[in-house]
């Protein structure tokens, strides 16, 4: 069957969604990805991208309308890459998420409604690129060629003013690489990234900023890679504070534009409220990738003893900050690899009941780690996923590791795009807790090793 080729004509009915929110149709037996189209309606259009691997095509011409589209809100939907579904009604976005989940979990486990969000002016994040020509806005699917644009509506309130004042600096020759701004607590923390600070005059910066914003701060990030890194670890701090105060779920933390925070607050908290329900009560928690430890900090309020593991040590440190700030008792942040330090903690933990939870990237779990916890066999597995495929792929390995589900839902952290992020719990088998419990070699292997453990501590773990 011979390849489908660039420019060739078709004229189809879109028979499903691709997991990227793409139509898919099928051209003389060929599968094709049509953005901006719905289940069921017939489609003209022209193939504009054939690789050995997919086929992307154009919608010129769509009939036979799907009761589930509406207009799109934004002006520069498929236009620029942010938004994929906001053609599709949002209660059938929320179970489009909930239900590609489903086919890749497959019939083991019942998916949960997805838990809707806000539909527009979620994002409390932006990262506005700037191109040679100083055009600022966001970057056309597929690439990076800035498009402008005069406003996001996922983006919060600050995003118009943002690119306005952002506007005027460039206009007034300063060279910039991206805009970055955070929103919290009712504060912007504004930062331009350049590759000199040479390339900022900060007092015309400041004069302008001032025309826009009150309560701001004003960061440059020195990045002289060209590369799809955004930041680097170079901060200097121009005017006002260089962190955000922020509270989630009464826990305090300081929040830089390098920390790592979900863009949707709202989903973020709910995510943690339901994680905080599934853990067992006055049970160990350990939680890998723990990054700056706020996840570790709202589950020490159920558990017994409660151990963050980071491989980064500078978050490693904010998360021991974070524990004095909040006077967390049970709380021990830990510096090191997952598969070599969890082992260890659990090896000390004689017959505590042992609950792990892991929020990887969105690369899933590394093998080994996958391993590790198998290996030390936690009466309970809470994941936090950003990706149904590696989640699916990581799942597998707990089933035949001895687990079987006891709970999964998914919730709407990006609403308008095809991400979707899962909470899935593994419980291990009652047959299998059995024979852990029999088996000593393991745990008499590791009891007592560093019983007085020193927080974040490379040479000890």
């Amino acid at each position: 069957m011979e390849q489908l080729k660039k420019n060739q004509k078709f004229n189809e009915e879109v028979i499903d969604l691709s997991y990227e929110g793409n139509g898919v149709v099928k051209c003389d037996g060929l599968v094709a990805f049509i953005p901006g189209v719905l289940v069921g309606e017939n489609v003209e259009g022209v193939i504009i991208n054939a690789k050995s691997k997919f086929v992307v095509g154009k919608a010129q011409n769509i009939s036979n309308f799907s009761k589930d589209r509406v207009e799109p809100r934004c002006p520069y939907f498929l236009k620029c890459g942010g938004c994929q579904l906001q053609h599709l009604e949002y209660n059938a976005q929320l179970e489009f998420k909930r239900a590609q989940v489903q086919r890749l979990l497959g019939d083991a486990v019942k998916i949960e409604k997805t838990v809707p969000s806000t539909e527009y002016r979620y994002r409390n994040k932006v990262a506005l690129p700037v191109d040679e020509n100083g055009n600022i806005g966001l970057y056309r699917q597929g690439s990076h060629n800035v498009i402008e644009v005069e406003d996001c509506a996922i983006c919060k309130d600050f995003i118009k003013p943002l690119i306005s004042a952002s506007k005027e600096i460039i206009k007034k020759g300063n060279k910039l690489k991206h805009v970055v701004c955070r929103s919290l607590s009712d504060k912007l923390m504004i930062t331009l990234v350049v590759k000199d600070k040479k390339d900022v005059n900060t007092t015309d910066v400041k004069n302008i900023l001032d025309n826009y914003f009150k309560d701001y701060s004003l960061n440059l990030n020195i990045n002289t890679l060209d590369n799809n890194v955004i930041l680097s670890d170079k901060f200097m701090n121009v005017y006002g504070d260089e962190q955000i105060k922020h509270k989630a779920l009464d826990v305090v933390c300081n929040i830089s534009n390098g920390s790592f925070f979900q863009v949707n607050q709202e989903i973020s908290e709910a995510i943690y409220k339901k994680v905080l329900s599934v853990v067992d009560n006055n049970s160990v928690i350990i939680d890998c990738y723990s990054g700056t430890g706020l996840l570790t900090a709202i589950l020490s309020k159920r558990a017994k003893k409660c151990y963050g593991i980071e491989i980064v040590e500078s978050a490693t440190n904010e998360a021991n900050k974070l524990k004095i700030e909040n006077n967390i008792l049970n709380m021990e942040n830990i510096n090191g690899d997952c598969k070599v330090v969890l082992p260890k903690i659990v090896g000390r933990l004689k017959d505590e009941k042992v609950n792990i939870v892991v929020d990887p990237p969105r690369k899933g779990l590394d093998k080994k780690v996958a391993q590790t916890i198998l290996s030390v066999k936690p009466d309970k597995i809470v994941y936090i996923s950003c990706n149904p495929a590696t989640l699916a792929r990581d799942a597998q390995i707990f089933l035949d590791g001895g687990y079987s589900y006891a709970f999964a839902q998914t919730f709407d952290m990006f609403p308008q795009t095809s991400h979707v992020e899962t909470l899935c719990v593994f419980e291990l088998k009652k047959d299998k807790k059995k024979q852990a419990a029999q088996n000593q070699n393991f745990k008499s292997k590791y009891f007592g090793y560093y019983d007085d453990v020193k927080i974040a501590s490379n040479d000890e773990w």
